[in-house]
């Protein structure tokens, strides 16, 4: 028996500690509702539920992600089905105008319509999403997972020729502003035209002339006039190009026969020099233009001689038939379009119902790991505060026993 070392009165204060700083942290496991508290008490556990954690992050966003893609195309969607009831409205009215008994302020009152619809189509390719070009020919990489890994939505592009075929709006184009006009031995037909009317052209768009009967050529002698009524018509827009000063634009004329009208020249040396030969800007072909200064004097019963437009109206009945099929190729594209796009919503929901899936599996996991079970610590509390009560009562006791050394010294 001993009286400067109380060596129970240690051993139950260590036990006591040991049993505070237990219930210390199943108070702290209770409160956080984590199993891990510090890294101590799982460092491996502690990585990967770290790593998981950083993952199903991520997988939120990618969720977000393709969320918001859904939505995007839900907006085209919308404005494709209003593109289709327009362009189903232009093939009616241009059913409308082939109607023989129709008068000709009939077809004017049709054409306001339609020209009406193809500008309500044009400004639908313009709109947004977020500032997000809704149509356009470039794809939207969509992220559908926690790494990154993206996939190219397809693209709506309404600037392709099946739809702007069908949106040129009709502009009259004057024989005053034509400085020639000539049938190549191919068939095709070339006119050179001013600057102001070559604006006017675009490429896939249509052009049609009317009111030619006779003309005579500038070198020919009176009394020898050649019939041109083969060149009236409503004929495609191959090309538009420049060669030097003229404004060429050529036509898809190879229905009208092969009779070289007017006068022609193939250019063989530097561009931009009579004698040279051009390239087209637009495609790319090696081209025989007509030369500007010879061109054809209009004779017969239309004194004006040439009366044209570019583009598409439904003003007469060939115009009409015309439009009607450029429209026609608008709706198939368009069909086209909408199922593709179909095709990419069926994906994204499907990679949406995946993303949560997985990140429903991804919680569980970490909830394995990290997630404090309350009913078993719980248990442990209640234990660790018995320990803690009677650890302190016998530490109490064990501080008393060397007082029984005085008994002895009292003897």
């Amino acid at each position: 028996m001993v009286i400067n070392t109380n060596v129970q009165a240690l051993q139950t204060a260590n036990n006591l500690n040991t049993s505070s700083n237990a219930l210390a942290k199943s108070l702290s496991r209770l409160s956080s509702g984590s199993k891990i508290i510090a890294p101590s008490d799982d460092a491996a556990g502690l990585a990967v539920s770290s790593r998981l954690e950083s993952q199903l992050k991520r997988l939120d966003a990618a969720i977000n992600n393709v969320v918001n893609a859904v939505s995007f195309t839900q907006t085209q969607d919308g404005f494709l089905k209003t593109i289709d009831k327009a362009f189903r409205r232009m093939s009616e009215l241009a059913m409308f105008a082939q109607d023989s008994t129709k008068s000709a302020s009939d077809l004017t009152l049709y054409s306001q319509e339609f020209v009406q619809l193809q500008d309500y189509v044009s400004q639908s390719v313009k709109q947004t999403f977020n500032s997000v070009k809704l149509f356009s020919a470039t794809p939207l990489a969509v992220t559908i997972d926690s790494s990154g890994t993206t996939f190219d939505m397809a693209p709506i592009d309404l600037g392709k020729s099946e739809y702007t075929s069908s949106l040129n709006i009709a502009q009259s184009l004057t024989n005053a502003n034509v400085s020639n006009i000539a049938r190549l031995s191919g068939g095709k037909i070339q006119l050179t035209v001013t600057d102001a009317e070559y604006a006017k052209m675009k490429k896939d768009g249509s052009l049609t002339i009317s009111g030619l009967t006779k003309a005579l050529p500038t070198t020919a002698s009176a009394g020898s006039e050649v019939d041109i009524s083969s060149l009236n018509g409503t004929f495609d827009i191959q090309n538009a190009f420049k060669v030097g000063a003229l404004n060429i634009i050529e036509l898809d004329g190879s229905a009208g026969g092969t009779t070289a009208l007017g006068v022609a020249a193939s250019w063989t040396s530097t561009v931009g020099s009579v004698g040279s030969t051009q390239t087209s800007f637009v495609e790319g072909a090696v081209l025989t233009v007509p030369v500007a200064a010879t061109g054809l004097t209009y004779t017969g019963t239309n004194a004006t001689g040439l009366a044209a437009k570019t583009g598409l109206d439904i003003t007469s009945v060939p115009r009409a038939q015309a439009s009607l099929t450029r429209i026609r190729n608008s709706i198939d594209k368009l069909a086209q379009d909408r199922a593709s796009l179909g095709a990419v919503q069926s994906r994204l929901n499907f990679t949406n119902e995946q993303l949560t899936v997985t990140k429903e599996n991804l919680s569980a996991a970490i909830s394995r790991i990290a997630d404090v079970d309350v009913a078993e610590e719980a248990t442990s509390y209640a234990r660790y505060q018995i320990l803690v009560q009677s650890g302190t009562s016998m530490l109490a006791q064990a501080n008393k026993m060397p007082q029984s050394a005085l008994q002895l010294l009292q003897g």
